[in-house]
């Protein structure tokens, strides 16, 4: 068995900074707080937290969870970063 973890690229902490700023600047607008966010993309508020970490290496945002992300907040300064 083959191990490609040491192909995998970090985490870009500027896009989970962001994306954690879209939430808190949004979440007024949409009328949800962080762990409401967290539910409606489908994980737990420590999930999304973890996610939102570059720290966290074994935790990855996937592209259905950016998507609903951005479809949710209406914000796609995220996606304009990548």
């Amino acid at each position: 068995m083959h191990d490609y973890t040491h192909n995998k690229i970090p985490k870009d902490p500027k896009l989970c900074k962001l994306i954690r700023k879209t939430i808190t600047l949004n979440r007024k607008a949409i009328g949800l707080e962080f762990e409401d966010v967290a539910n409606e993309i489908g994980l737990s508020k420590g999930t999304l937290e973890n996610k939102l970490k570059p720290s966290v290496d074994n935790n990855d945002m996937t592209v259905t969870e950016f998507i609903h992300f951005l479809e949710l907040t209406g914000d796609y300064a995220a996606l304009e970063y990548i």
